[in-house]
């Protein structure tokens, strides 16, 4: 087990970066469900590189079907593009969509997986919890030519929102995302309201209308 996965609050040697943990996390053949949890949104580029080189080894085991990342601020989905049997995904957090460039240097090389061997990732239950500015991006990242994941067999959707709240660019993408997978879609749980929201109705044909 990772103790703790930030250098700058492991001040015991107890609690340091635990090297025998990094090599059991890179060596889990049967591992089907990754759980990412960081606190008070912190970035993923707080976590340690050989940390980050672990959960990327990880995502490309075989039989991962569910990843859940909690409270991380910036984590870069590409990763996902690793996860081949991803059938489950959990963000709450504030994901990067940004494409990563020749710029970024060692993150191009180590972080990510060649496009050219891409297919697609079908997902079956998609859950995001962020504001309406990630959740828009997210979705055009989702909708996009530089995503793998494929959301129209989704059965399970459930859209939250959290800190930044706009009600008609909220209401856009959620409605982008159903025309998506409208087809699969047996359960759905959405934000309808918001407190502080003088005028929270909208045309229902808004959402159900390609």
């Amino acid at each position: 087990m990772l103790f703790n996965l930030f250098p700058e609050d492991s001040c015991h040697s107890s609690q340091r970066e635990d090297t025998e943990a990094l090599r059991v996390l890179m060596n889990l053949p049967f591992l089907r469900k990754i759980s990412i949890h960081s606190y008070n949104n912190k970035p993923w580029g707080s976590v340690p590189r050989d940390v980050q080189l672990a959960i990327k080894t990880s995502m490309r085991g075989k039989h991962i079907s569910c990843v859940e990342v909690i409270a991380m601020s910036e984590f870069p989905v590409y990763l996902l593009d690793g996860c081949r049997s991803l059938k489950e995904l959990a963000l709450a957090a504030s994901p990067s969509c940004y494409p990563v460039t020749d710029k970024d240097g060692v993150a191009k090389k180590t972080m990510t997986f060649p496009q050219s061997t891409r297919t697609p990732i079908h997902l079956e239950k998609l859950s995001l919890t962020m504001s309406t500015d990630k959740l828009a991006e997210l979705t055009d990242w989702i909708l996009s030519d530089n995503c793998a994941l494929d959301v129209s067999r989704v059965k399970s959707l459930q859209i939250r929102h959290r800190s930044g709240y706009s009600f008609y660019k909220h209401q856009g993408a959620v409605s982008r995302l159903l025309h998506e997978c409208s087809a699969t879609l047996d359960e759905l749980e959405v934000d309808v309201y918001t407190p502080g929201q003088s005028d929270s109705t909208f045309p229902l044909d808004s959402v159900t209308d390609s």
